[in-house]
């Protein structure tokens, strides 16, 4: 059971930049034990992919400095602090807070019973993850051992509660190869394959903000025919000849974005009078059949439901992001927050470096006092910054973990942050 304490929640995040990786975690750790003025309840810890290889030290240099209740850890492409994305950069970034009443445990596959042997067709099943009073659920893992298609699934019907939805977030660990293996770390055990996760019970709010940046086109069409991962039919045509109509209506900008790749939105709630951006699960297309007028999508399909042509762009991303944004800007400043961005955004997508991580860090950056916002100049920090720094630390991911209504599904090229209140 959790312990009331009357001490107050903090959070901190910090960072290494140094082709040494214990140097770098060291440095990381040091920066946030300095903030906590104590020992860590909650640690999270982000691995740049060039220092995959020290992981066993690395997490040994941050249990050192820190000493968390509860700690994991992933590698990845790039790793985020504050503002900053350290896109292939050698790197070690930390989010640490300390938590007073709040519950905090960790697990791994083995303690899901995925390792169990079963059937190809056998559904993964879990027994119940946390009490009844389970906040959150977050999970790395590595793409390459966990089948995400069936775990997630399993993973969200574990920590559903009939008069609650527990959030499940986290992402997959990218940067890896057969020859280096990304790092997965579970308090004092570090491993190359699997899962690792943390559930966080009691006083505290987490919520998720999951920017899937895609724009609809054309109308909102019913599956009348499909198959598997297969759309046959849409309001009684060929699924190929509506995608053609919807691409022929175009403009000339629009028909360019394309060329990023065709998407597919499937309405979550079809209980819904209306349906917005957010109502959508975006899919990519994998494939169009003229001959048969099919279309593949990646995600199964059944008749029934209601789904929509989808283009993304770097506009879109950053619209995307800032609506979502400015719906939590209405709620109390968050504790703290971690960023799994996908390793397709960044300078990837977007014309510089830091656009996600800048974009959260600024929303929820403290305003001046009201005196100060009485007089007709405006004070300026020696950091560029009207307030405190939002502490937020993340990773670029192989896949990203976030809800669309109830369900928490495995996304691409979205950006997912997941906000820690206060109650």
């Amino acid at each position: 059971m959790a312990i009331p304490s009357t001490e107050r929640a903090v959070a901190c995040a910090g960072v290494g930049a140094n082709p040494d990786g214990v140097e770098a975690a060291t440095a990381a750790a040091a920066a946030c034990r300095s903030r906590l003025s104590g020992d860590a309840d909650a640690v999270f810890v982000f691995i740049a992919k060039s220092l995959a290889d020290r992981g066993e030290e690395i997490a040994g240099a941050v249990r050192d400095v820190l000493s968390p209740r509860a700690m994991i850890g992933v590698s990845a492409d790039g790793v985020v602090e504050g503002a900053r994305e350290f896109e292939d950069s050698s790197a070690v970034s930390i989010w640490a807070a300390r938590l007073p009443g709040v519950e905090l445990t960790t697990f791994d596959e083995d303690d899901l019973g995925l390792n169990a042997p079963r059937g190809p067709d056998e559904a993964h099943e879990f027994g119940r993850l946390g009490g009844e009073d389970l906040r959150a659920t977050i999970v790395f893992a590595d793409p390459r051992t966990i089948p995400t298609i069936r775990v997630v699934p399993a993973l969200n019907r574990a920590i559903r509660r009939p008069d609650s939805w527990p959030l499940l977030l986290g992402g997959l660990a990218s940067g890896g190869s057969d020859e280096n293996r990304c790092v997965l770390i579970r308090d004092r055990a570090v491993k190359r394959r699997g899962l690792v996760g943390m559930n966080i019970h009691g006083p505290i709010r987490v919520e998720a903000i999951v920017s899937q940046g895609c724009r609809p086109l054309g109308p909102n069409f019913v599956i009348t025919r499909a198959k598997n991962n297969v759309i046959l039919e849409l309001g009684g045509r060929p699924a190929a000849l509506a995608l053609h109509e919807v691409i022929a209506g175009l403009g000339q900008s629009d028909r360019g974005l394309l060329s990023r790749g065709l998407f597919i939105g499937r309405v979550v709630n079809e209980y819904k009078e209306r349906f917005g951006r957010a109502d959508f699960l975006i899919r990519a297309v994998v494939g169009v059949d003229r001959a048969t007028g099919a279309i593949g999508v990646g995600d199964l399909v059944r008749v029934g439901q209601t789904v929509r042509f989808h283009v993304r762009d770097a506009a879109t991303a950053h619209e995307d992001l800032a609506m979502l944004l400015d719906a939590q800007k209405l709620h109390d400043p968050p504790l703290g927050a971690l960023l799994v961005t996908c390793n397709k955004r960044g300078c990837g997508l977007f014309s510089g470096p830091h656009h996600d991580s800048s974009m959260v860090s600024r929303a929820f950056q403290g305003l001046p006092a009201g005196e100060d916002l009485a007089k007709a100049g405006r004070s300026i920090s020696p950091t560029g910054s009207s307030g405190d720094e939002l502490p937020m630390a993340g990773f670029f991911a192989a896949g990203e973990f976030g809800p669309v209504g109830h369900e928490s599904y495995v996304h691409g090229h979205t950006a997912c942050v997941t906000l820690f209140r206060t109650i």
